[in-house]
């Protein structure tokens, strides 16, 4: 994934963050554990969001310890330990980050994309092994999307639902038949898209330079002003259908039947993703109440008491 799912850290309290970076870090070592020191290098918010949401939806007590941090050795951090649900998250963020190196491989031939591809090979393995099911339904969406890209869709929702259909099929992990499994199957499917298309605002200016593709560009005739220009044209359609993927996200997560850990979800949930969302769109800091955006955007202006 992509590492645009984390919390807003000015309205975590102490200890919710000290929870969230215990998972951060817990996930840094499953990822050493199973993958090596290479697999720590993949880390990202995203997954970290995954394993920790599974977990709160056990009512389980979490294991956690004091160690060494692989990149600050000198100074001892919490992490969470022998937790099944990080070492799930651990191996959904080596498959979608060496499915990514392998796209960016073929895009572009790059030394980067090659060495890391070889350096991550074995790793791929192992992660393909333990999840084959996942695997192959993350090589399916990829491959659609791939479809998409050298059609040169101009219809950004396309590619946007085909990676939401990717999370729809990741974040249920061992709830599939439930419904709490149907529940998170949904809020993945919104997840993803979102995901999509904040990640794809926030490679415009990348995608222009390196002319790969963008929906957002074909979608909305880049001519080649700046990228800034751009975004203000495109923000008036664009914003909406964020915000409303973000308040149908939300809907979702109020279906969840959570044991722990709700404040830190509902920081991460109503007011970092919204935080993001505004940056990526270049309008970050404005208040924003009265545009719209029904009850998740409420509840953030409450939270930040515009």
């Amino acid at each position: 994934m992509f590492g645009y799912i984390l919390p807003e850290k000015a309205e975590l309290k102490l200890r919710e963050y000290t929870i969230f970076r215990s998972y951060y870090c817990g996930l840094c070592l499953s990822l050493k554990n199973r993958y090596g020191r290479f697999g720590s290098l993949l880390l990202n918010y995203d997954s970290t969001f995954l394993g920790l949401l599974l977990s709160s939806l056990n009512s389980e007590p979490e294991n956690a310890a004091t160690k060494h941090c692989l990149f600050n050795p000198l100074v001892k951090h919490r992490m969470i330990i022998n937790n099944s649900f990080l070492d799930y998250a651990a191996d959904v963020n080596l498959l979608l980050a060496y499915h990514n190196i392998v796209d960016n491989w073929n895009d572009d031939k790059s030394f980067q994309a090659g060495s890391g591809m070889l350096l991550l090979k074995k790793a791929y393995g192992k992660a393909a092994s333990r999840q084959e099911e996942k695997n192959a339904l993350i090589k399916k969406g990829l491959a659609k999307i791939a479809a998409l890209e050298k059609a040169k869709c101009p219809d950004f929702k396309q590619p946007a639902e085909a990676f939401g259909q990717i999370l729809s099929g990741i974040f249920p992990s061992h709830l599939e038949v439930s419904p709490q499994g149907r529940v998170l199957s949904w809020l993945g499917f919104i997840l993803g898209q979102w995901v999509y298309l904040v990640d794809a605002c926030d490679d415009l200016e990348k995608d222009v330079q390196k002319k790969s593709y963008n929906p957002l560009l074909l979608a909305f005739s880049y001519k080649g002003e700046p990228i800034d220009q751009f975004k203000a044209k495109i923000r008036p359609v664009l914003q909406p259908v964020l915000i409303d993927l973000l308040a149908e996200l939300s809907k979702s997560f109020e279906l969840l039947n959570l044991y722990k850990h709700k404040g830190i979800i509902e920081n991460i949930v109503y007011v970092g993703m919204l935080t993001k969302t505004e940056q990526v769109l270049g309008i970050l800091g404005q208040r924003s109440c009265e545009a719209g955006g029904g009850q998740l955007r409420n509840f953030r202006c409450q939270k930040r008491g515009f």
